[in-house]
């Protein structure tokens, strides 16, 4: 197991603009170091249900979520549609430690066009958290 330490705010690495993943055939390494991070935040925190690349200093499009009823990745995420309808709700982030949370909004549904860690397409509506979590 390969966790990664957290790249924290105020790095500029996290302004970076990320990568598009073109070499699926190399992103093995990248996809465990994202599991196993996450994976040891949820055990040490309790919390946290997906981490993106950057924030563990690899600037690439590629998101990994875990929770209890889905395990996958994103790569090259792109966000289709956005529901007109919002709610607000109080989140917090890995890169701030888990230290502070703050509410915000987000809207409600969205349509994300993804390649799996395969490469295979997908068009996917989010609702909800989920829908809330992919846009941070």
């Amino acid at each position: 197991m390969v966790v990664r330490d957290t790249v924290l705010l105020g790095d500029p690495r996290l302004r970076e603009r990320s990568a598009e993943v073109t070499d699926f055939e190399g992103l093995k390494p990248f996809l465990a170091d994202l599991r196993d991070t996450l994976t040891r935040h949820q055990e040490v925190y309790g919390m946290g249900r997906g981490i993106a690349a950057p924030q563990i200093g690899h600037p690439l499009r590629l998101v990994y979520v875990q929770t209890p009823e889905r395990r996958f990745y994103l790569v090259n995420p792109v966000i289709e549609w956005r529901s007109p309808e919002t709610f607000q709700v109080w989140d917090s982030c890995f890169s701030l430690e888990s230290a502070f949370f703050v509410k915000i909004t987000r809207n409600t549904a969205i349509r994300v066009r993804y390649a799996d860690e395969l490469g295979g397409q997908h068009t996917e509506t989010f609702r909800d958290g989920m829908s809330e979590l992919l846009q941070h």
